[in-house]
């Protein structure tokens, strides 16, 4: 029993569609915890999820990690992902605000942690290298990294559609990020 078969077998589809921009397919974390729970249960893991906040400049983001154990406590693997908190947004007051940062923040991390980056990820469709939002979110998750945050959090908490983005284009991104 292992991550990989886990890897290998939890599916969690794209079932929620966005209101509004332009309709496009997602899941929440709570679907990945729907499909995941009933895996861990039957290898016999468990995981801990812990959330921390990391001040940058005067944005504040949410870091989530995760820990897998097996049945006899043994870490078995380890993952982060990290999201930043919307200055304000309508509806919602600051309490809610980091809560759904935090939601982001752990779906990341279990994607990354059980590689559920399969399917087209709307924001994906980028020109030759790190130019849509969720890029320049990378581009400044580096340039944070080179003040004093750990590149290796940063790294590990990248999804890997992001990795390879850097990986495809690295001179172009190393550019950009001033590596």
């Amino acid at each position: 029993m292992s991550l990989c078969e886990i890897q290998r077998r939890l599916k969690v589809p794209k079932s929620q569609k966005a209101a509004g921009f332009g309709g496009y397919r997602y899941r929440t974390c709570e679907d990945i915890w729907k499909k995941l729970k009933p895996l861990l249960h039957e290898y016999k893991y468990t995981m801990t999820v812990s959330d921390s906040i990391l001040p940058v400049s005067d944005r504040v983001y949410i870091v989530a990690t995760g820990i897998l154990f097996d049945e006899n406590g043994k870490e078995i693997a380890r993952s982060v992902g990290a999201a930043r908190e919307q200055k304000s947004k309508n509806k919602m007051d600051e309490a809610q605000i980091t809560g759904a940062t935090s939601s982001y923040a752990r779906k990341y991390m279990l994607g990354g942690m059980f590689l559920l980056d399969d399917e087209i990820d709307p924001d994906a469709q980028f020109n030759n290298g790190l130019e849509n939002t969720k890029d320049e979110a990378i581009v400044e998750r580096f340039k944070e990294a080179k003040s004093g945050t750990d590149l290796v959090t940063i790294w590990e908490g990248l999804t890997g559609r992001e990795k390879r983005l850097y990986e495809d284009d690295k001179d172009n991104a190393k550019d950009r990020l001033g590596l």
